[in-house]
């Protein structure tokens, strides 16, 4: 091995993008992300917000709401900002009210990278009740509101909610007329109109004025698609050219028709009666004499003897019962805007409908349930290499079997509509690569087109979609084959993932498509093969790692810099002052191969490949014990692919007999492919003649068919590009004939990497 020594040669300056750095994990303060995002929402230009290395896989509990406008939101955008994560989870805290994680205003755009959003729920406020129940408002995108454009990349949503407002209860169940909820509370009740008084005939008694009404109960922070009598072939809808944005019109209790009395002289005059209701976003229909039926999503109101419609998807009013709302895109509800997902997962979000109000003799219908991950609204969404499971759509256990609400979509719903305020643009969603499979409770994607306006579905390329619905479908790569999933867990990498068993349908399906759309990466940061597998998770290399995170540390000191790519390039950090020191010394003493070697060999490192490699083989962390026992023997000098080995030996992997199950799912793993039925016959005759799996899993591992997409995973960690396949192979047969280390090979590949990064030159 060539040990040549080094001199630091001073380069040109580096010009450094600004950035805003997370220092706190807290809701709200100092370094927090919601002070970052106020501080880029301030400028014209594009900000990208980073977290401080110290908050690696940290947790942020929003508990504040920053906007109201389509419910309450924790974090709202008004400009152009990336948000490049290291594993955070971005989350609703335990105990807070209703709020989504984000909302994106018109004309902004927001990237998130590598983050993990749960709990988010958007919750459509109850209508209130009365003589008339008002309508459920509709609950949209429970983690995320998007009217402008959104990316999503490595980035996982999980368990958020979208859940629309029970409609209010009507009948003698008390006065007045209840109000439509909201987007952003519930509503409360309207006094009834006050009749005129019975005047005493002249020179009896004074007159004694009724009471005054009850004051009104206004709906808890307002807000929503509403409607009125005045624009219900609208669906409830008005236009509001200031926002941008859908709004409700204004709902009135006319006044009663005054008696027709004599004149009596010094009677106080009568109390004016002519109640308004705001305009106010996302609200269900408010019972009143005008008829209000429901908003976008939300339910109608109810009103006697007459049953009113609710808005799409939101439930109509049965006699004086309200209509529940609509409870649209479990994780994003998409108006209108761009919304591009790459290598991301949709697990356990749901939509639910509200439930209708009661009329004293029967309950008003239901809400819809629409979109159970995503709800797309005449808007453009590209899913690319991403995987969609697990998430539901649900009505309430109370709607009868013949009630027109509905569930769907259980992975996407897309549609486009024309009412006033949402134009009939064609809504498209195209699916490249990706598994929206094992949905529930409706299909996995349906695309039902309203007023014929051209929504449309595209997957020309390989996908695997459960089922789909609708008209406007071009599904000529899709198949419901099962892509065969398995945990949704720590898989390595930033976020939690969904894992393809190996020999997956969905494995070297996936096409070539453009780099932008198509990463090298998959979620996790492993390498994707030439022929990649569906979704977000690649079938990897048992010894494949994540590419090293840039830099976030610069230094006028070349030696310091060479110590910090070294650093990050096998411990994955940047070094405290006491490593840079002691590094420095080795290196004054030694070279970088020399300190390479050592942080190669340490604890640290050791201890991340065991979790890498127990990860790919046992599909979990190894326990406390299994990590000492295997660290220690790494530590000893023994390989990667001797203890390799004896993690594929293990029974949780192939099971404790010899069977073609177990030869399949070792080929799958190892080599990436089917075995031929030589390969397979003739190992399991060995097998069952007494030859021990050991040796058959040490033949397969020291095979150049193994070792050459083993180099190019490092060459793609470590150098940022693939190998070539003649200088892998050419390598591969020198380590499988003793010529040379793998470890060694890595090393020299590191140090060659970080002297290139810095262009120092070599002295012989």
């Amino acid at each position: 091995m060539n040990r040549s020594r080094l001199h630091v040669e001073r380069l040109e300056d580096r010009a450094v993008p600004a950035i805003l750095t997370v220092t706190s994990l807290a809701d709200s303060g100092n370094g927090t992300l919601r002070e970052q995002i106020s501080i880029a929402n301030s400028t014209n230009e594009h900000d990208v917000i980073r977290f401080s290395e110290t908050l690696a896989r940290g947790v942020i509990d929003l508990v504040s709401i920053a906007d109201r406008t389509w419910g309450p939101t924790a974090l709202w955008i008004t400009s152009s900002i990336t948000v490049e994560g290291t594993g955070q989870i971005l989350r609703r805290a335990g105990g807070a009210g209703a709020m989504r994680l984000f909302g994106i205003a018109p004309g902004a755009s927001l990237r998130l990278e590598h983050l993990s959003l749960e709990n988010g729920l958007a919750l459509g406020g109850n209508g209130g009740s009365g003589e008339a129940g008002g309508g459920g408002g509709a609950g949209l995108g429970g983690a995320i509101y998007n009217a402008g454009s959104l990316t999503l990349v490595a980035t996982t949503f999980a368990n958020n909610h979208a859940i629309g407002g029970d409609g209010g209860d009507g009948g003698n169940l008390g006065a007045g007329y209840g109000v439509g909820g909201s987007l952003q509370g519930n509503g409360g009740v309207l006094p009834p109109p006050v009749n005129p008084p019975v005047l005493p005939p002249p020179n009896n008694p004074p007159i004694v004025q009724p009471s005054p009404p009850p004051p009104l109960s206004p709906p808890v922070e307002g807000g929503g698609l509403d409607s009125s009598k005045t624009t219900q072939l609208k669906h409830g809808n008005i236009h509001d050219a200031t926002l941008a944005i859908l709004t409700g019109a204004v709902a009135t209790i006319p006044t009663p028709p005054p008696a027709t009395l004599p004149p009596i002289p010094s009677t106080p005059p009568l109390p004016a009666v002519n109640t308004l209701i705001p305009s106010v976003y996302g609200q269900g229909g408010t019972a009143n004499a005008l008829d209000a039926l429901g908003g976008f999503g939300s339910g109608a109101a109810g009103r006697a003897g007459i049953n009113l419609t609710g808005g799409l998807g939101g439930g109509q009013g049965l006699g004086t019962a309200g209509g529940g709302g609509a409870g649209m895109g479990g994780a994003i509800f998409n108006q209108g805007g761009t919304l591009t997902i790459i290598n991301s997962t949709f697990v356990d979000n749901l939509a639910m409908a509200g439930e209708g109000g009661f009329n004293g003799v029967q309950s008003a219908l239901s809400g819809s349930a629409f979109g159970g991950a995503i709800f797309n609204l005449s808007g453009v969404v590209t899913v690319v290499h991403s995987t969609l499971t697990r998430n539901r759509v649900i009505l309430p256990t109370s709607v009868p079997a013949t009630a027109p609400s509905t569930a769907r979509g259980a992975g996407i719903f897309s549609t486009a509509v024309s009412m006033e305020g949402i134009s009939g643009v064609a809504g498209r969603v195209e699916l490249i690569n990706s598994i929206v499979f094992g949905n529930a409770g409706g299909p996995d994607v349906s695309n039902p087109d309203q007023a014929g306006f051209g929504s449309s579905v595209i997957a020309v390329l390989p996908n695997r979609v459960g089922s789909l619905q609708g008209g406007n479908i071009d599904s000529r790569g899709v198949s419901n084959d099962d892509p065969g999933l398995g945990s949704f867990q720590d898989h390595g990498g930033w976020t939690k993932t969904v894992s393809l068993r190996p020999g997956s349908s969905a494995q070297n399906l996936g096409a070539e498509v453009p780099r932008q759309l198509g990463p090298a990466l998959d979620q996790r940061g492993l390498p994707r093969d030439d022929k990649p597998d569906l979704g977000a998770y690649e079938v990897a290399n048992p010894l494949a790692i994540p590419p090293v995170p840039l830099s976030q540390q610069s230094s006028e000191d070349d030696t310091v810099m060479l110590i910090v790519s070294a650093y990050r390039s096998i411990l994955r950090r940047n070094p405290t002052a006491t490593e840079t020191g002691q590094a420095s010394q080795l290196l004054q003493a030694a070279d970088l191969e020399a300190l390479a070697e050592s942080l190669w060999q340490s604890r640290e490192h050791r201890e991340f490949q065991v979790r890498q490699m127990s990860l790919a083989v046992l599909g979990r962390t190894p326990t406390a014990t299994e990590s000492q026992s295997w660290v220690g023997k790494l530590l000893q000098g023994v390989g990667e692919l001797v203890l390799l080995q004896e993690l594929f030996a293990h029974s949780e992997f192939g099971g404790s007999l010899n069977s073609t199950s177990f030869l399949d799912k070792l080929g799958w793993q190892l080599w990436n492919r089917e075995l031929t039925f030589t390969e397979r016959d003739s190992a399991l005759q060995r097998l069952n003649s007494g030859v021990s799996r050991e040796t058959i899993i040490q033949e397969w591992l020291w095979n150049v068919e193994f070792l050459t997409p083993t180099l190019q995973g490092y060459h793609v960690a470590f150098v940022g590009n693939r190998m070539s396949a003649e200088s892998a192979m050419l390598m591969a047969e020198r380590i499988r004939v003793g010529e040379e280390r793998l470890d060694r090979f890595v090393i020299q590949m590191i140090v060659d990497q970080s002297l290139k990064q810095i262009q120092v030159p070599l002295t012989p």
